[in-house]
């Protein structure tokens, strides 16, 4: 899946992978329990599906308050935690928002509009026509061009 993705994405999601490795790997920390192990285990699905929002979600969890430390987050941390999910909360939003902007989404409207879809249809309909006419009149053009006539029958023979 690498290769699909643009290098700068798979930079930053081998960052965040290897430093949740070295926090959450069982093997680097086998005191671990029940949480931080299903920590481990859903950094292996984000990294291997490529989701950089989620291995972006689990350094936020274990970032402020690594499975060794307390199990009680402090404040701070949750101040900091909240302000970088609202901030990807707004991101996904204007990313929704611009591919909402794009077409198909921005024909969703007209879909429901009878009087459009038939003004669309007869257009395309048309234009349809207008370009089998044009092909006829192409197709015409080269017939005459690469059909040998008579004269040509003459001089070079017939096949």
């Amino acid at each position: 899946m690498e290769h699909l993705l643009p290098a700068e994405k798979d930079r930053e999601i081998k960052k965040l992978y290897y430093g949740l490795v070295k926090i959450l790997h069982p093997d680097l920390h086998p005191e671990l329990r029940d949480e931080p192990r299903r920590l481990w285990m859903q950094t292996q699905t984000a990294y291997q599906a490529g989701d950089l929002d989620g291995l972006h979600a689990l350094a936020l969890v274990v970032e402020k308050s690594p499975p060794a430390a307390a199990a009680h987050p402090t404040l701070d941390a949750l101040r900091t935690q909240v302000r970088s999910l609202q901030k990807q909360i707004k991101n996904l939003e204007n990313r929704i928002t611009y591919i909402e902007s794009q077409p198909p989404f921005t024909l969703r409207r007209h879909l429901y509009d009878d009087e459009w879809v038939a003004a669309r249809r007869e257009e395309i309909e048309v234009r349809l026509k207008q370009l089998d006419a044009q092909y006829a009149s192409f197709n015409k053009c080269l017939q005459a061009h690469f059909t040998p006539d008579d004269n040509d029958r003459k001089l070079f023979g017939s096949n």
